[in-house]
């Protein structure tokens, strides 16, 4: 046997458990919302909470998909749970609501959730100026994962509604490097946010748990003439007046159970600019940093230091490697080196193999078909295990992450191996005892092999000078081990 109960002599690749570690988190939050399309973002598993560490969500964010073509449909919305025979679920958790701009030119490939109807709109959310009906299939969205346990919600904007905007066009700014919301629309906007947290909370049923303003604010890309997706610039210091302006409007409404988020910027280092622009009011406001995974060879560890205190998300992250090993990959480093509180996939649901969690068509929105790409089975291996009110332990392999259940006295440990095939060693010394049963989930990121296939063959061996388990690994694959009756 290859997989902890033969004569193996301990040769091949050490990860070292130990205790608990510095870089511990707690799984727990995640659920963004848009404004002006109410699309839906779903994170699989909250990151741990608790005394030992940090806690967070890992999932995928359907918001493009549900905005682009109401791809709402109830056999895809069952991978959720147990409800698909011999599908396994990913545990799609935290939502993510996005709001879109639209209406400002042909350009805008997204629809109005909720919006005024003139420039002059007025904030009477009763009036003719507001539409609570368009968009259902997105409020459904919400409605869906919320019933499927989705417990944070996340409400964010791409741009500013188009009648707040320099140009009217929500695509971005003439230049893509300039501020486009107009400055005496700074607290209409603030409301308009706002406006639609009171209203989900009070109609829809929807607490939302943050709202954010912004979406890569920094970034030059937002521009009229060649942007296909909503998004606007903002100066840092047009950011610190925003955020004093939305902190008055949702005190106004009552939204007093609803943090302000900022500012999801694409890489740590332009969050890191960002939160050392901010002024001393902004930060007190902000309850949580929100930043994307887009800069993956990035210093997470600078903008984990410069948020402090603070909690993070990893908003959003995608990439286009079909085999799920760059996925696995910076869930790890982010894990280790970012400590977030939520951790979500961008494209949950695509028409190609590379970019999705699923491949479903994006524009037959009748039809339930779809594939489970090789990226569900990788991401299964995070999101399926490592669960809400778990703690992120540190761990001395580069190449692993561990979570401790301590209510079930449940070790996680999620391993990915690249290169040579090997043996991978667990040292369990740094615990009080470990008992065992051990379950383990194998893919194998190549294709042909398993498919996070279940297997009882791995134990713990207490014979030797310490605790430990190991397990063979095979080139690109990922392993899950479920290790039972520890104790710290």
């Amino acid at each position: 046997m290859k997989n902890g109960h033969d004569n193996h002599s301990g040769d091949g690749d050490w990860i070292n458990m130990g205790r608990l570690g510095p870089v511990a988190c707690v799984v727990g939050e995640g659920v963004r919302v848009t404004h002006g399309c109410l699309g839906s973002l779903l994170h699989a598993q909250q990151r741990r909470d608790g005394r030992f560490g940090y806690g967070s969500w890992l999932g995928a964010q359907y918001c493009a998909l549900l905005c682009r073509c109401q791809l709402v449909r109830s056999g895809l919305w069952d991978l959720n749970g147990d409800a698909v025979p011999g599908r396994p679920d990913t545990a799609y958790g935290p939502l993510l609501d996005r709001l879109g701009g639209c209406d400002g030119g042909d350009c805008i490939p997204l629809r109005l959730t909720v919006c005024w109807a003139s420039i002059q709109g007025s904030r009477n959310v009763s009036s003719s100026s507001w539409n609570w009906s368009v968009d259902a299939n997105q409020r459904m969205a919400l409605q869906l994962a919320k019933s499927r346990g989705a417990n944070k919600f996340e409400l964010f904007a791409n741009s500013p509604p188009w009648w707040m905007l320099i140009n009217k066009n929500p695509c971005g700014s003439t230049s893509g490097t300039a501020d486009n919301l107009q400055s005496w629309n700074y607290d209409d906007y603030a409301y308009f946010l706002s406006a639609i947290v009171a209203e989900a909370r009070t109609t829809w049923g929807i607490t939302f748990t943050s709202v954010e303003p912004f979406n890569e604010p920094s970034a030059s890309w937002w521009k009229a003439s060649t942007s296909t997706q909503e998004g606007c610039h903002f100066d840092v210091s047009t950011q610190n007046s925003v955020l004093a302006a939305l902190h008055t409007e949702m005190a106004a409404l009552g939204n007093t159970a609803t943090i302000i988020s900022a500012s999801d910027e694409s890489y740590y280092s332009q969050g890191v600019s960002s939160i050392s622009g901010y002024s001393s009011a902004a930060k007190s406001i902000i309850g949580r940093f929100n930043v994307h995974g887009y800069e993956t060879s990035g210093n997470r560890a600078a903008f984990r230091s410069a948020a402090g205190s603070k909690p993070i998300w990893m908003s959003e992250y995608s990439e286009s490697d079909a085999t799920g090993v760059s996925l696995a990959s910076n869930i790890i480093l982010d894990f280790k080196w970012l400590s977030p509180r939520a951790w979500i996939y961008w494209q949950g649901i695509d028409a190609t193999a590379g970019w999705g969690l699923l491949m479903a068509s994006l524009s037959d929105t009748t039809s339930n078909s779809f594939v489970l790409n090789m990226k569900h089975y990788v991401f299964a291996h995070f999101t399926r295990h490592i669960r809400q009110g778990m703690t992120i332990m540190s761990s001395s392999h580069s190449n692993s992450i561990a979570a401790y259940d301590q209510a079930n006295k449940k070790l996680v440990v999620v391993a990915m191996n690249y290169g040579t095939a090997q043996y991978y060693n667990v040292d369990l010394t740094g615990f009080a005892s470990v008992n065992g049963p051990i379950v383990r989930w194998e893919t194998n990121c190549n294709g042909g092999g398993n498919l996070y296939k279940q297997f009882s063959d791995t134990v713990v061996n207490n014979d030797l000078s310490y605790p430990r388990f190991w397990s063979y690994m095979n080139v690109n694959t990922i392993m899950s081990f479920e290790v039972s009756g520890v104790s710290l």
